[in-house]
């Protein structure tokens, strides 16, 4: 049985609650424990964000993450097991994810840096620090991200940036965030974001060089080698979902539906939205997903 809501709730209630969880449960679900929030604390999402974010804010020291290996759910499991549980896992080293270790504060990988050659790698964090001459390059963090996003504020018109604002005043403010621009005026402002933010996060990135002591013509040319990997990176990714494609299917066909429907329902207002009628079971799936982010 759950502890129910008998007043409202702080920070440090919701965070010992989710510990006394995981550690009762030693391995369990992002699906399974979101929902024992919900009894315990229904409007959490609301006041504090989403499960993942309040686990790495609050709960860092006593819960370790456990990312989906491809699709599938996070799990939580106590931060004395997170070696064992994931040491199989060996990080990819594929262009995107050496750009991905840098910009994403809870993926499972560090960048390491070769002083000497000027190489990428990575390493588990749960893995030892890495020893000359390779250097760890530590990941932006989400108050960097946040940072940013205030930021662009001034990127914003001044008559739509009430909104924007507000998303900013919540703690997981990121989901948020990123749908309101994705929805806003049809992506008015999308691409812009793009842009500033992957400028601002190249900045940062040789910033962090500098504090490492990374020698400035060193630190522009790493940043011109993992550009060039993220650029890589996403002409093949581009080059694949545009391809040549193979016979109609029924699969195909369903794909294709898939993407004109998410994009008519990302070119809708919020009003519009309220007025779509959707199958009762994929709504349920979807509130479930949620609880596991």
């Amino acid at each position: 049985m759950f502890r129910h809501l008998t007043t409202m709730q702080n920070e440090q209630q919701i965070a010992d609650f989710i510990i006394e969880q995981v550690n009762s449960s030693r391995n369990i679900s992002g699906a399974r424990l979101g929902y024992a929030l919900t009894q315990f604390a229904p409007d959490y999402r609301l006041r504090f964000g989403t499960l993942r974010s309040i686990v790495e804010r609050l709960c860092a020291k006593s819960v370790g993450v456990i990312p989906p290996n491809g699709p599938g759910d996070v799990y939580y499991v106590p931060v004395s097991m997170l070696s064992s549980t994931i040491a199989e896992t060996k990080p990819s080293e594929t262009p995107a994810d050496f750009w991905k270790a840098f910009t994403t504060p809870s993926s499972p990988s560090t960048l390491c840096l070769n002083k000497e050659s000027g190489d990428f790698r990575l390493r588990l964090r749960s893995d030892p620090e890495s020893s000359t001459p390779w250097v760890d390059v530590p990941p932006t963090t989400n108050d960097d991200h946040r940072k940013i996003a205030s930021e662009f504020l001034a990127e914003i018109a001044p008559e739509h940036r009430s909104s924007f604002e507000e998303i900013l005043k919540v703690p997981g403010f990121w989901s948020p965030w990123v749908a309101r621009l994705r929805t806003f005026e049809q992506a008015k402002y999308s691409k812009a974001w793009a842009a500033f933010r992957f400028n601002k996060l190249c900045e940062l990135y040789l910033q962090t060089l500098k504090s490492a002591g990374i020698a400035e013509d060193f630190a522009a040319e790493s940043l011109r080698r993992l550009k060039a990997f993220k650029t890589a990176a996403y002409k093949q990714t581009k080059t694949t979902a545009t391809g040549s494609p193979a016979a109609p299917s029924s699969s195909s066909s369903g794909l294709s539906l898939r993407r004109l429907a998410t994009a008519a329902l990302e070119a809708m207002s919020e009003d519009e939205l309220r007025r779509v009628w959707l199958p009762l079971g994929p709504v349920a799936d979807a509130i479930g997903k949620c609880h596991t982010r």
